[in-house]
């Protein structure tokens, strides 16, 4: 259930009033009976990095603006494995998204998102997001020097045509002691100036319900209570704008299994989350016998994939595991000469030297020289490759071969002849320094990690 009316918080109605407890921003305009207010849903601070209260303006305005880093939130993001740049330009990677209203407390602001599935939650480092559309909007009616009020009560009262309402965002044993004795003051008001007395079990159940919305609990005979502020009546939109699109998994693209659940409501809300993830993870539920699997997929290749793992870990907790393209297996061979054909093509690939280990990282001069003896005792010096991947299925390997090549690397794919694996090679070195040194170049300029592989 969404509410179609709302309470304004105790505070001027003059300019943008924010009521952190509702995750609600009021834009007021105009004055006396021409006053108007808009009202959008927002997303504020943690309880780490809570959002400030108090009375503020907005000091500037920016169009596609770029985020500087600051320390803090940089040395957090670090300590999770995310390395963040000194600033962010404009774009699908930016967390301030396509407006910003820079307030005069200093490094907070009023600015759009990347991340739409934050709106309603505590999840900024203390600045106040909107939806992209809503932003829009706040930008284009807000000049510079408007005022800006933020105040945190999760207690409100409300009168309508003889009706008292309440509405309440803090559960029992979440309560806020000194906004409760303002709100019961006004209860205590109420009842002395209606010569009435209050059904205070129906004040309890809301209490304790603490549903969020407006809820009658008192009829007024004549007169109007004091410091009671009216329910605000607004109208829901006829579309709703920003809904993600889903691409629909195919099974020769790379997918990812955020999560299985028994509740298919549970799986559905979590699709949601990560469908609004910046820029977008797209995600849908697979029903999957008596569980429901959360997808996320497709993409385009491996480490679209992984990437994607690690976004989900950083920004949500969640724990992805990769799901292998199911085209990218190998089929059966149809007859004996396409199995013996395909031997043959696999043994051409074969190292030259079966009983050596195929997979180390070599290092120092004197290890170098020692296992440059051939089996036979020739003492040829053999040569060197970076190992970037192992696979059983030969498919999945060449498949990441190609796309090496794509980036332009020399890339090739040889057969292990002990073990069953398909390895992915980039050139090919005379010692194991020049191939450490080039391991250390990908690594930095590409973020592509190997081993040294001797033929």
């Amino acid at each position: 259930m969404l509410p179609l009316s709302f309470i304004l918080p105790d505070a001027p109605r003059k300019g943008i009033v924010i009521n952190l407890a509702t995750m609600r921003l009021f834009h007021f305009k105009g004055d006396g009976e021409s006053l108007v207010v808009l009202t959008y849903p927002v997303g504020v601070g943690t309880e780490e990095r809570p959002s400030p209260t108090g009375q503020m303006y907005v000091a500037r305005k920016v169009i596609r603006p770029t985020w500087h880093v600051p320390a803090s939130i940089a040395e957090a993001h670090r300590k999770k494995g995310d390395i963040l740049p000194a600033k962010v330009l404009p774009g699908p990677l930016n967390p301030l998204g396509e407006y910003a209203l820079y307030l005069s407390r200093p490094s907070y602001l009023i600015h759009g998102t990347n991340k739409p599935a934050s709106i309603g939650l505590r999840a900024t480092n203390g600045c106040i997001r909107l939806y992209p559309e809503d932003v829009k909007k706040l930008y284009e009616n807000t000049p510079v020097k408007t005022p800006v009020i933020i105040v945190n009560q999760p207690y409100l009262l409300g009168h309508r045509d003889g009706t008292v309402y309440m509405e309440v965002h803090a559960p029992p044993e979440n309560l806020d002691a000194a906004e409760f004795d303002k709100m019961y003051a006004k209860l205590k008001t109420i009842e002395k100036e209606s010569g009435r007395t209050l059904d205070w079990s129906k004040v309890k159940k809301i209490l304790a319900e603490a549903r969020g919305i407006p809820v009658p609990i008192f009829e007024i005979r004549q007169g109007r209570a004091a410091g009671i502020e009216d329910p605000l009546e607004v109208r829901h939109p006829g579309t709703l704008s920003g809904s993600p699109q889903i691409p629909e998994l195919k099974t020769d693209a790379w997918s990812v299994l955020a999560a299985e659940e028994r509740d298919e409501i549970d799986a559905v809300r979590l699709a949601a989350i990560i469908n609004h993830q910046g820029p977008q993870i797209p995600a849908r539920v697979v029903s999957k016998n008596d569980s429901y699997q959360v997808i996320a997929g497709p993409f385009n290749d491996i480490r679209e994939a992984k990437d994607a793992i690690k976004r989900l870990k950083i920004d949500l907790e969640i724990d992805g595991r990769l799901i292998e393209r199911a085209a990218a297996k190998a089929p059966a061979a149809d007859t004996a000469k396409e199995r013996k054909t395909e031997k043959a093509s696999l043994a051409a690939e074969r190292p030259q030297h079966e009983n050596m280990p195929p997979d180390r990282d070599v290092k120092g001069a004197a290890k170098e020289k020692a296992e440059n003896a051939q089996p036979g005792g020739s003492g040829t010096p053999r040569g060197y490759a970076l190992q970037i991947g192992a696979f059983a299925e030969e498919r999945n390997a060449r498949y990441l071969a190609e796309k090496l090549k794509q980036q332009g690397y020399e890339a090739s794919v040889r057969k292990d002849g002990i073990k069953p694996l398909h390895r992915v090679l980039i050139g090919r070195f005379d010692t194991s320094e020049k191939a450490s040194e080039e391991s250390g170049l990908i690594l930095k300029k590409d973020g592509i990690k190997s081993v040294i592989y001797q033929y």
